[in-house]
């Protein structure tokens, strides 16, 4: 395999962990956004309860209470039997009216919240006046916070085997207050209690279940189609990479080829060189042969001129 080759494989390699990493790390941080921001929204409606709480608490304490029919569901309040007017009767009507306190008023309210939209919410302090007021663990560490100058507490708590997020604002003493805990010792400003708002989290789970689910799919097409495209990618230059290589190889066999050429006609270059200095030769001797016989020839006819005269014979 060839260097490009293995450069090219690792290049796709690294980028194929760092798209799958990339990916993963989108829909982790996504999902967790979005349980966030769902968790968030149980907040903004926990805080809007205790608001809604204080608001119509004040209208109430401003006004000193309001009556009521006495009822079933709204019987006498036995912590105010120090007001001489807590109850009014009104025999022409044959109706008895009792005086709820803010604190009454939101104890029905917050039964009526739990009965038709799963919020539970509970008025308390360290020092409650109603024996039934008294905090539990999670309220008294949020009250001893209060204590300390915080002023808000929430945290995500089991609750009968569901999932709240458990809510506190601190309360503090207003002029409209004393009228029922003037005896307990509390000043204007000082931190009397709380009220606790616990909001059910399975319609924001659901919610978050859904989007997160709507994230994952969103992110696995993307991931998907991200690596489809590089591995089509991959294989185009792949291909690419070959074809090149194939051409090189051609191309260095020509250059072979052509090299091998050269080099045979060189040699048959020196062998004509070589045949035409043998031929030179060849020719050479051939004039000196010839020359020869020319001689040979002169001297012949010399020869047969001569033996025309006579013989001349020598007798010594």
């Amino acid at each position: 395999m060839s260097k490009e080759f293995l450069q090219l494989r690792l290049l796709f390699l690294l980028a194929f962990i760092a798209i799958t990493l990339i990916t993963a790390f989108s829909v982790q941080w996504n999902i967790h956004n979005t349980y966030k921001v769902a968790y968030d929204f149980a907040r903004v409606e926990a805080n809007a309860t205790y608001n809604k709480d204080v608001l119509y608490r004040r209208w109430a304490s401003m006004h000193g209470g309001v009556y009521v029919p006495v009822s079933e569901e709204t019987p006498a309040n036995p912590i105010l039997e120090f007001i001489p007017y807590r109850d009014i009767d009104i025999p022409e009507k044959q109706l008895k009216l009792t005086l709820v306190n803010p604190a009454y008023m939101t104890r029905q309210v917050h039964e009526l919240a739990k009965e038709q939209y799963g919020v539970q919410g509970n008025i308390t302090s360290l020092n409650p006046i109603r024996a039934e007021n008294i905090a539990d663990e999670w309220e008294r560490n949020a009250l001893e916070k209060f204590e300390q100058g915080i002023r808000e507490h929430s945290d995500f708590v089991d609750i009968d085997g569901k999932r709240h997020l458990r809510y506190m604002h601190a309360m503090v003493v207003e002029e409209s207050c004393m009228k029922c805990h003037a005896t307990q010792g509390y000043q204007l400003g000082q931190v009397r209690g709380g009220v606790s708002v616990s909001v059910p989290l399975d319609k924001y789970s659901q919610i978050a279940n859904q989007k997160a689910i709507e994230l994952a799919y969103s992110h696995g097409l993307i991931y998907l189609l991200v690596v489809s495209v590089g591995f089509f990618t991959y294989r185009r230059m792949r291909n690419q990479i070959f074809l090149s290589q194939i051409m090189r190889d051609r191309i260095l066999e020509s250059e072979e080829h052509l090299t091998t050429q050269n080099d045979e006609l060189k040699k048959a270059l020196l062998r004509v060189e070589n045949n035409e200095k043998k031929l030179l030769e060849v020719n050479s001797e051939l004039e000196k042969a010839n020359l020869r016989l020319q001689e040979t020839e002169q001297r012949l006819d010399f020869a047969l001129s001569s033996s025309s005269i006579g013989t001349w014979e020598l007798n010594l």
